[in-house]
């Protein structure tokens, strides 16, 4: 695989050279010697070189062992974890956190110390198996890919292998998600995805003072239909002064950056006298999140079928579907979900935030207005249908404004 970047010769030195990618510096030694070629060597990765004068001093180390009819490089392993542990350490501390316990408990007893040019499609399978054994479902299966195909990638481009070992993997056919498939939003409810999303969006808002951190948490997802993991790992500091959220790659499922606007009810609960910029505006972990959440959508008094539940994540689904039905173009709807973009116009949508913002707005008004009983039916009223009683004097109290 050729590489992106070129070799660049470091000044003052015959056989040592450079390049630079993504931002790391990267040292390569070449050497000829007694009509013997020593192909170009990247003593980053084998030797851990980070800085120029290790650079400098490693190269004559191994001018000296070549000179004496030694061969420096045949006895040298690149074991994954080397390898893991230099790209990872690169990445942000939440990321670490997220993929480093995963990484030591399946892969590190495997092949953590095994050269990376020996590591085979029988070992990746043995980690995939032993973790559909222990009744893991393909999800969480699949994301050894994730963490590993960063490394294995690199491995490819620095020459270290010919080929990225992952893609021998069936990934989808053999390591499929093992629960059941969830039903559609509409079969799970008996009420229209208008209704459903303001009658969450009233419950939310009923939340006491006491609740902040859950009602902000929850706004962000009904209201700009972000995941919650993502809304988890919100600071302070990922706030701009004009109630804007940037979404870092490393706490995006896409892995881009993206930025996004704050609806009035959930900036009013920025307050950030007394916080660091890098402490976050929400306190509960992710079992947390979903017992509070499971609590908010029973005050919400959703006509829910027997047997189904609603979840947070449906929030995007209701975002994309209300939309859809006022007459908005799909794309534009779907770009504002955080899904990966192939096409350069949802590139541009994305980084138009006076555009997306106008889109998210219209939502929220859509969340803020009333619905009422007509007839037998809740359903999204008009400014006149409001002025009317309410067919059933019994549902009275029904009435959201």
């Amino acid at each position: 695989m050729a590489r992106k970047t070129p070799l660049t010769k470091v000044k003052g030195s015959t056989h040592l050279y450079k390049n630079i990618s993504k931002g790391i510096t990267n040292y390569y030694v070449k050497f000829t010697f007694n009509n013997k070629q020593f192909g170009e060597k990247n003593i980053t990765k084998i030797f851990g070189i980070t800085t120029l004068l290790e650079a400098k001093q490693k190269t004559l180390e191994l001018y000296e062992q070549i000179l004496k009819g030694c061969n420096p490089f045949e006895t040298s392993e690149v074991t994954l974890d080397s390898l893991f542990e230099s790209y990872i350490s690169k990445r942000s501390v939440s990321y670490q956190s997220t993929h480093r316990p995963t990484y030591n408990k399946w892969v590190k007893p495997i092949i953590g110390g095994k050269d990376i040019t020996k590591v085979t499609k029988v070992d990746i399978t043995i980690i995939l198996d032993n973790m559909k054994s222990a009744k893991l479902n393909g999800a969480t299966i699949r994301k050894i890919k994730t963490i590993l195909n960063p490394v294995f990638s690199d491995a490819v481009s620095d020459e270290l292998i010919a080929m990225n070992t992952l893609d021998k993997i069936r990934w989808m056919e053999d390591y499929k998600v093992s629960k059941g498939q969830k039903l559609d939003l509409a079969m799970r409810v008996n009420e229209k995805n208008t209704v459903v999303a303001k009658k969450i969006y009233q419950a939310v808002m009923a939340l006491d003072e006491t609740s902040s951190n859950h009602k902000f948490a929850f706004l962000v997802s009904l209201m700009c239909g972000r995941r919650r993991g993502e809304i988890l790992k919100i600071t302070y500091g990922d706030i701009d002064a004009k109630g804007f959220v940037t979404a870092w790659a490393d706490n995006t499922k896409t892995s881009v950056v993206e930025t996004y606007p704050l609806p009035d009810e959930a900036w009013n609960l920025v307050i950030r006298d007394g916080h660091a910029p890098t402490e976050t505006l929400t306190r509960f972990k992710d079992r947390a999140f979903n017992t509070a959440y499971d609590k908010l959508i029973e005050n919400a008094n959703i006509a829910i079928k027997d047997g189904s539940k609603i979840t947070s994540h449906d929030n995007r689904t209701l975002l994309l579907s209300i939309l859809v039905s006022k007459g908005h173009n799909f794309e534009n709807a779907d770009r504002m979900l955080s899904h990966r973009r192939k096409d350069i116009s949802g590139t541009y949508f994305s980084n138009d935030t006076q555009a997306q913002k106008k889109l998210y707005e219209e939502y929220w008004e859509i969340l803020r207005s009333p619905i009422k009983y007509v007839g037998d039916e809740l359903v999204e009223a008009t400014p006149e249908q409001m002025k009317q009683p309410d067919s059933d004097p019994y549902d009275v109290q029904q009435v959201y404004e």
